[in-house]
């Protein structure tokens, strides 16, 4: 499941849980494309909750669509509760050069002040 939290001006807070499907990913990037076409590059505070991870083809639309924006995407800011998700963050920060970074779910506040950064 997810759900957009809020949009201001480049940032968008995104929360997870569960598994997302491919049509949960589709609907997010819809948004996320929408959100770069208007404002030029995207900033996310991306909220993983009880969060399980992607099927097969989100994962695969995930990783397309980072590669295609990576020059768009300024942060992400990834806040979780299990140490796979803090790998997966330290993966993407090598992807797309130290624009993502991992907070433990106790440090919401300090991800909200480092994405916007």
């Amino acid at each position: 499941m997810h759900e957009i939290v809020s949009e201001q001006g480049n940032l968008i807070r995104v929360d997870v849980s569960g598994k997302l499907s491919r049509k949960d990913y589709q609907q997010l990037i819809a948004a996320w494309d929408a959100l770069i076409a208007r404002e030029g590059s995207m900033r996310m505070l991306l909220v993983m909750q009880d969060f399980h991870g992607w099927e097969v083809g989100a994962a695969w639309d995930d990783l397309r669509f980072g590669m295609r924006h990576v020059s768009q995407i300024e942060r992400v800011a990834m806040v979780g509760e299990k140490f796979w998700q803090k790998c997966l963050a330290k993966v993407g920060a090598l992807i797309m050069t130290e624009k993502v970074r991992y907070f433990d779910s106790a440090d919401l506040a300090a991800a909200g002040q480092w994405v916007r950064a």
